[in-house]
């Protein structure tokens, strides 16, 4: 199977002892306690110079390291041995890390320069290379070099693509460190590091890798866990491309069968450099004793075409149950089979302090003989810390007894870290392998500081608006009421909850509130609407004030202005269930609704004009009903007095699953809206499932007779502040957050 790359996985390539038949350079730093023959450092000035050290190191055991000095800025070179490279296309590959001070205009930096058959050492562009894997952090500007600079977390792997030539030439590569003084004097730790230094050919180049994670040389012998006779398992090798053009494996056979039967899988599709495809190899021992055979792997490689591994083992007859822990979703186990009696694995991700997580696992009988289960409760959580272990979830019914060769068991295993930094517990299972009881090991992680909220406010036509700025609304008029809806937004990466609203320093206006919300989760949005009414032509405007936990931003203070017009007679306006303000031609969305069961909706007809507003005969009329039939209950032909409403209940009954939309038209004597608009829209759930809610807030729900828990999800998070809502509108004014999805 070809993989997709990533390249924190290709570590154990380059660990393979020696270099790869026909690599003009590669070097690990692990031979010596000093520098390599032919290999030289210079310093400038001098005093502090690149040596081989064991204390961090790529692969075992050495790498060679660069330290700052004590007092002065300075720079230092650390250079290869002439390397005779053939014509062609080649790579100088390397792992490096580095702590280096990125502040400023002069940032510290680590950078490669190339001699080409002896000329002056050059940085890569003006010889001609390039970074293929990892480029440069730092460009250089006035003064300064192009580089990597900061800190890395781990050693990194890169790739540079050398010149091509066409013929033979000598070619020198040096790192080049910049420190500047101030370094060791705050973090004398600080350097750079470089390990497993290599030029390879633009060629494939093949490799393996053991299941146990092992490089595998050209005729490598890999030794399998004792298995059973007659048990057909699986061992998974990795075949590595260590060169610089796609390998392609033709096949994969396997010769020279002793006490079994096996099979091998060749990797499908081109192994692209410095990456993998999965080997599976299928083995049944024959009778109890040893067993060997050996797969070939043919393929495009230059270096060795027909790469041999041997793979061998033994087996036995006797039953025995044999326990194993995998990740629901993973195919490996998730501690390695035979490991010592106590592993640790890491958790994926990093986790949010009091939020719940969940560890899906497979116990998986992988022996001869049924396994047991031992007690009432076979898994156990201990030795917790920094973390709590809230369940351990069994599926019912409950079983005692795994079935041999696959009977497995699907457990959930919720913790939560409680605060910021590193967590861990031990999980156990109690069962009566006669090799692995208990099986237990060590479960950690990283719980990241808290990170803050950040609101955002845009104005009714998108724009931002910053703190204490100002938001300019059009189209009001006086006497009648202007519903102003402005978006809210958390952009930061926690919750954001608001503790007050106000509205101060009304001039020429009046304001009313309805609701408010209390947080918006990191990325949600929500409406802020005011309804304000302007008291005379001309302008007016108000203050907005909303207290949160933003770090920066709160109190966040919002003027809204605008001038009012002279007031029309009258002005026809509906409105959802939710009170939001329906335009004529659009929609309510609808949620909740279940196929074949009648559900409700309360739109409400309002007057927001000076004078009253008259009602036409007929003052409702349905058409387009697509899956569902609608009947409203029309309010009665005649007035509705200036600045009130009448209701308008509708019943919608879809007729199957999927969507369904109706269109209402609503007459009256308005003057640019006698015919008013609203479309009817939502998806029905099946008889008895969930009613289609939760989401980024949608429309108003439908009142059903059905429909399960589901539709309840669109109120989910509409959390009013209650008495602080009350406190906020008695004392300055409305204002009222609509949830919505923030697109």
């Amino acid at each position: 199977m070809h993989m997709k790359p990533f390249l924190s996985t290709i570590a154990a390539m380059v660990l393979l002892a020696g270099a790869v038949h026909g690599q003009p350079l590669s070097e690990h730093f692990d031979s010596s306690a000093s520098l390599p023959a032919g290999w030289s450092e210079t310093s400038s000035p001098t005093g502090a110079n690149w040596a081989v050290t064991g204390v961090v190191s790529h692969s075992p055991t050495r790498s060679a390291h660069a330290a700052p000095p004590n007092t002065s800025a300075y720079q230092t070179f650390l250079t290869t041995p002439s390397i005779s490279v053939p014509a062609g296309q080649y790579q100088l590959q390397f792992w490096k890390h580095h702590q280096l001070d990125n502040s400023g205009q002069f940032p510290e930096v680590l950078a490669v320069q190339l001699s080409i058959n002896g000329g002056s050492f050059a940085d890569l562009t003006t010889a001609g290379a390039a970074n293929a894997i990892n480029p440069y952090s730092h460009v250089a500007s006035a003064g300064s070099d192009s580089g990597w600079t900061g800190t890395t977390a781990a050693f990194e792997f890169c790739t540079i693509r050398l010149p091509v030539q066409t013929s033979a030439y000598s070619l020198r590569a040096r790192f080049f460190a910049r420190f500047n003084n101030q370094t060791s004097a705050v973090l004398p730790s600080m350097g750079v590091w470089i390990d497993d230094v290599e030029v390879v050919t633009g060629t494939p180049a093949i490799a393996a890798e053991s299941p146990a994670g092992i490089a595998l040389a050209h005729g490598g012998t890999y030794t399998a866990a004792s298995k059973i006779v007659g048990a057909s398992t699986q061992e998974m090798f990795k075949v590595l491309n260590r060169g610089a053009g796609d390998l392609h494996v033709s096949a994969a056979t396997v010769t020279g069968l002793v006490n079994c039967t096996a099979s091998a899988t060749a990797p499908s599709g081109a192994i692209a450099p410095d990456w993998f495809g999965l080997l599976p190899v299928q083995i049944t021992p024959s009778a109890a004793g040893n067993w060997s055979f050996t797969v070939r792997v043919s393929s495009d490689a230059t270096d060795y075409p027909a790469f041999d591994i041997v793979v061998q083992g033994a087996a036995s007859v006797a039953a025995e149950p044999d326990v194993e822990l995998y990740r629901r979703e993973s195919l490996y186990p998730l501690v390695e089979k035979n490991a010592p009696h106590l592993s640790t694995w890491s958790y994926p991700t990093p986790v949010s302090a009091g939020i719940a997580q969940t560890l899906y696992l497979r116990v998986r009988n992988l022996g001869q003989q049924d396994l047991s289960l031992v007690g009432a409760t076979p898994y156990t959580a201990s030795a917790a810390s920094n973390c709590a272990v809230t369940q351990i979830a069994r599926p019912a019914p409950v079983v005692s007894t795994l079935t041999a060769v696959g009977g497995y068991e699907d457990i959930s295993v919720t913790f939560h870290a409680l605060a910021a930094g590193s967590f861990q517990f031990t999980f156990q299972m109690t069962t009566d392998d006669p090799n692995e009881n208990p099986y237990s090991f060590v479960v950690n992680g990283v719980c990241p500081a808290a990170s803050s909220p950040d609101i955002e406010v845009r104005d009714e036509g998108g724009a931002v608006v910053a703190n204490n700025g100002t938001a300019a609304i059009s189209g009001s008029s006086a006497g009648i009421v202007r519903l102003v809806s402005l978006p809210v937004a958390n952009t930061g990466a926690s919750t954001l909850y608001f503790t007050s609203f106000s509205v101060t320093t009304a001039s020429n206006c009046t304001a009313v509130a309805t609701a408010v919300v209390s947080y918006l989760l990191p990325g949600a949005s929500a409406l802020a609407g005011m309804s304000v009414t302007p008291v005379a032509p001309g302008p007016w405007s108000m203050t907005l004030v909303a207290a949160s936990n933003d770090p920066d931003e709160s109190p966040f203070t919002l003027n809204v202005a605008g001038t009012a017009t002279a007031g029309t007679s009258q002005e026809i306006e509906v409105r959802n269930a939710s009170g939001g303000t329906v335009a004529s031609g659009g929609t309510v969305s609808l949620a909740g609704l279940v196929a074949g069961t009648a559900g409700s909706t309360q739109l409400r007809i309002h007057n927001t004009g000076s004078g009253p507003l008259s009602l036409v005969s007929p003052v409702v009329t349905v058409s387009g009903a697509s899956n569902c039939t609608c009947i409203p209950t029309a309010p009665a032909a005649g007035p509705v007095a200036a600045l009130s409403s009448v209701a308008l209940p509708v019943s919608i009954t879809a007729g199957a699953m999927g969507t369904f939309s109706v269109t209402l038209t609503i007459h009256s004597d308005d003057a640019d809206e006698s015919a008013y608009v609203v479309v009817l829209q939502g998806t029905a759930a099946a008889l008895g499932g969930g009613g289609g809610g939760g989401g980024g807030g949608g429309g108003p729900l439908l009142t059903s007779g059905g429909g399960g828990g589901g539709g309840c999800a669109a109120q989910a998070d509409m959390r009013p502040l209650g008495l602080l809502a009350t406190l906020a509108a008695l004392a300055a004014g409305a204002f009222c957050l609509r949830r919505r999805t923030r697109a």
